[in-house]
């Protein structure tokens, strides 16, 4: 006989006297009237990342989401495909990389990122201009890396690090020089620790 669920104890399922707290996974021996209760494929899809080893730190928080068949059926595919061991992680990816977006809207938050562009090195001037902009802007140009490329093209990537506005401002600037190919600035609100100066 099978429980007859409610809202409050809808995390909880009895089946021939079996208790499925946290652990429940669909196949042969889950009795049928079970499986199709709209509570256990709530549940089933909330704990399907529980094979995960649980943090103890305390660092973890356990939400749940609900989502159109569609487009769970496109992250599972997406999971399977990148070679996520579990759907939170690839949500955590997705989570981080937008509120990295969002937090461009701020343009005094302090980021750090990489501007990457890619140039005609034979254009007359231009790298004199690159120079001058990132000695500019020495406070948040902490290095830069060159790689020849075919022809006279060149790629190069910056590391920077400072308010987005800033930074947005310099790959602005880059992009304005007449030779410069296509740029591109990637931030992450993840900083480097500081540097030691002169006292």
């Amino acid at each position: 006989m099978h429980a007859r669920l409610s809202r409050e104890d809808s995390l909880y399922y009895f089946s021939q006297r079996k208790y499925y707290p946290t652990h429940i996974s669909r196949n042969a021996t889950t009795p049928l009237k079970l499986a199709r209760n709209p509570h256990y494929r709530l549940l089933t899809y909330m704990i399907a990342d529980s094979d995960s080893p649980e943090p103890r730190n305390g660092g973890t928080q356990r939400i749940s989401i609900s989502l159109p068949a569609e487009l769970s059926a496109a992250l599972d595919k997406m999971v399977h495909e990148r070679g996520h061991p579990n759907r939170s992680q690839a949500i955590c990816e997705m989570i981080r990389q937008k509120l990295d977006t969002h937090s461009l809207e701020d343009g005094d938050t302090v980021m750090a990122g990489t501007i990457t562009i890619f140039y005609d090195a034979g254009k007359r001037g231009l790298l004199q201009t690159l120079a001058d902009i990132e000695r500019d802007h020495i406070e948040e140009v902490i290095s830069s890396q060159h790689v020849l490329l075919e022809g006279q093209y060149v790629m190069e990537v910056l590391l920077v690090q400072g308010p987005v506005k800033r930074l947005q401002g310099i790959m602005d600037s880059i992009l304005n020089c007449k030779g410069i190919k296509t740029g591109e600035l990637t931030v992450t609100r993840k900083i480097i620790p500081p540097i030691h100066a002169r006292a």
